[in-house]
């Protein structure tokens, strides 16, 4: 009790009280929520309420792992009667709101107090998403002292961090992460909109790598928004450029074009090379998307000559891919071979295996395309190696779905089918979506193929379900056209 007065703030003792006087005065289960700013506090906190209700007390975390508190719950011996406290609710997000809703009866049948130490995201999201195991709360208990790590010095800890995942439960946590610093931020007084802006980036990045396509749009539009209110130039291109890829991938070209040369307009003004030649090479990416190859080709090949003067080998070799891709689209198997290879050789040289294995991987598509099945499937093969090692899930589908149409090309459906379904298996776990509907699409084309005309236009159906949702226009468009192929091939 000592450590607690000590640590505690009066308010605080006085929260700790009442949250005691309500757990000693049930004699059944109550569901109560405690609010905190830190671990350190949590901790005095707990201390002060175990040393008042005088009962056995058991805690546990939740996590992407376990993320069902009832599961958890259910351990326990029904007598004695413990106090049990539920740590990192947010962790476990978003299925465990909806445990908790839909199992709130159960929960409350049992005989323990529960403690759901939340942060204030945490508890906004339980009220907003399971309103009616909220409606049910015993009572909410604000430890928030004064003392703490500010929401400030808590953000700029955070973005000094790189944004890193191996699966989509790291990038689940990741949103979960950035959704409750932005709400505890944006709730002080005075935020840094620069600071709220590059927040609002991660966020987007986060929700992009999920394909969640509209939620990455939103967050990186707040980002732009909340850069101009800074005046910071560079916060307002860094956030542009993520909007403009997002944009991008939902075939808004127009307006992606429009922010990625405002985003050059201020490399310029600022004399950022580097970001100027960022900027060209996405320009780049766009005129290709559009087909306009002629213009794909200078805007990389303007970006590749300011890498190779600022003795950018990574840039350089991103550029060299690029070129190759459009040698490769326009029919010059023999450049685009040059150009990957030259690539390649750059990417071995700095150790970056990632960049290997898509050099691999094009290289494979450039020898299928010239029906050296042999050498393709090598190259497919070596490039999923390496992805495999390298943990790389997404890419390991792609190369399981390049291997897929092989397969499919050569005519071997059965062993056609099993790669795609492995790929998206992955992609489903990865929820991937924009993946997802591509992996369909070809799975339609291979059911089109075997003359089952209802099962393709019932996968192209699905595959144009999820690209309307997601916004994907240019993949819509694609799969609009294929449906439409196979219902005319069934009124022949």
């Amino acid at each position: 009790m000592a450590k607690a007065a000590r640590t505690l703030s009066a308010d605080q003792d006085v929260e700790a009280e009442r949250l005691a006087l309500v757990v000693r005065e049930s004699e059944r289960n109550v569901l109560l929520f405690a609010l905190y700013h830190s671990v350190a506090e949590r901790e005095a906190a707990g201390s002060a309420v175990r040393a008042r209700v005088q009962m056995a007390v058991t805690e546990f975390a939740l996590s992407a792992e376990k993320r069902n508190p009832l599961e958890r719950l259910r351990e326990l011996p029904a007598q004695p009667r413990q106090l049990v406290f539920v740590y990192d609710l947010e962790d476990a997000f978003p299925e465990a709101l909806g445990y908790l809703n839909l199992q709130r009866e159960a929960l409350l049948q049992m005989p323990h107090a529960v403690i759901f130490w939340v942060r204030l995201y945490g508890l906004q999201e339980v009220a907003r998403k399971a309103p009616d195991f909220w409606a049910w709360r015993s009572g909410v208990f604000d430890f928030r002292g004064a003392e703490r790590m500010e929401p400030a010095m808590v953000a700029a800890e955070r973005l000094s961090e790189p944004l890193q995942y191996a699966s989509r439960s790291d990038l689940e946590r990741n949103v979960s992460l950035y959704r409750r610093l932005i709400a505890e931020y944006d709730a002080t007084t005075g935020p840094d909109p620069a600071r709220m802006s590059a927040l609002q980036q991660r966020l987007g990045a986060a929700h992009w790598l999920l394909g969640n396509w509209q939620e990455a749009r939103q967050a990186f539009e707040y980002a732009v928004e909340a850069a101009r209110a800074s005046g910071d130039r560079p916060a307002v291109s860094a956030s542009g450029h993520g909007l403009a890829v997002v944009l991008s991938d939902l075939g808004a070209y127009a307006e992606a074009r429009r922010l990625h040369e405002e985003s050059l307009a201020i490399a310029r003004e600022l004399g950022d090379r580097a970001g100027v030649s960022k900027s060209l090479h996405q320009l780049g990416m766009l005129a290709q998307r559009q087909g306009d190859y002629a213009e794909a080709r200078r805007l990389y090949e303007e970006s590749l000559a300011i890498d190779r003067e600022l003795g950018d080998r990574a840039g350089v070799s991103k550029s060299l891919h690029q070129l190759g891709n459009i040698a490769y689209l326009q029919g010059d198997y023999t450049e685009a071979r040059r150009l990957y290879e030259e690539s390649l050789a750059i990417k071995r040289e700095l150790g970056d295996r990632a960049g290997v294995s898509r050099s691999l991987h094009q290289l494979g598509i450039l020898a299928q395309d010239e029906g050296d099945y042999a050498e393709a499937r090598r190259l497919h093969e070596e490039s999923l190696n390496m992805l495999r090692e390298l943990g790389d899930r997404a890419g390991v589908s792609a190369s399981l779905h390049q291997l897929g149409m092989l397969a499919q090309r050569q005519g071997d459906y059965a062993e056609a089918r099993r790669l795609y379904e492995e790929g998206l298996n992955m992609l489903r776990e990865f929820g991937d979506r924009l993946g997802i509907g591509r992996s369909l699409g070809q799975m339609g084309r291979l059911a089109e193929d075997e003359g089952d005309l209802g099962k393709a236009a019932a996968l192209y159906e699905e595959a144009a379900g999820i690209f309307r949702e997601i916004g994907a226009k240019v993949e819509l468009a694609k799969a609009e056209a294929a449906l439409e192929r196979v219902r005319s091939k069934s009124r022949e």
